[in-house]
């Protein structure tokens, strides 16, 4: 597996995933750089696996958000080395950066997995994260 920068035409594909997670599509406006801050994890056949974006600060913390796989993908052993690959190379992108620290708010069971598997630790305290759209 490797990952590439996201491009343009991801949008719509990232878009077609959420849709079919029943997530809310979030506004290419909201997401850093446009929809192109972030990173597509993609296997030895060219395969789209699952992507996420890394928002950027002007204080020592990142955050990650917006990760989603491609339904398509059957093969949970590949979803979870993809999503776990995805987690660690916008953690280490955050690293480069120079951040100190790298934040995440998921709900998704499987996903915080991914994220502990990739050496994050969870509070085990349930959240509850407010939005309004403005």
């Amino acid at each position: 597996m490797e990952t590439r920068r996201l491009i343009q035409s991801d949008y719509e594909i990232l878009s077609e995933w959420w849709s079919w997670s029943r997530f809310p599509v979030p506004p290419k406006e909201i997401l850093p750089d446009m929809g192109l801050g972030g990173f597509m994890v993609v296997d030895e056949s060219g395969n789209n696996i699952c992507a996420g974006f890394l928002y950027n600060t002007d204080s020592a913390l990142a955050w990650i958000e917006f990760i989603v796989a491609n339904p398509q993908i059957k093969d949970r052993e590949i979803r979870r080395k993809g999503l776990v690959f995805l987690i660690e190379s916008l953690t280490n992108e955050a690293r480069e950066l120079g951040y100190l620290a790298v934040f995440a708010s998921i709900k998704v069971e499987s996903l915080i997995q991914r994220y502990i598997e990739a050496g994050y630790s969870a509070d085990g305290k349930k959240s509850t994260e407010l939005v309004i759209r403005l």
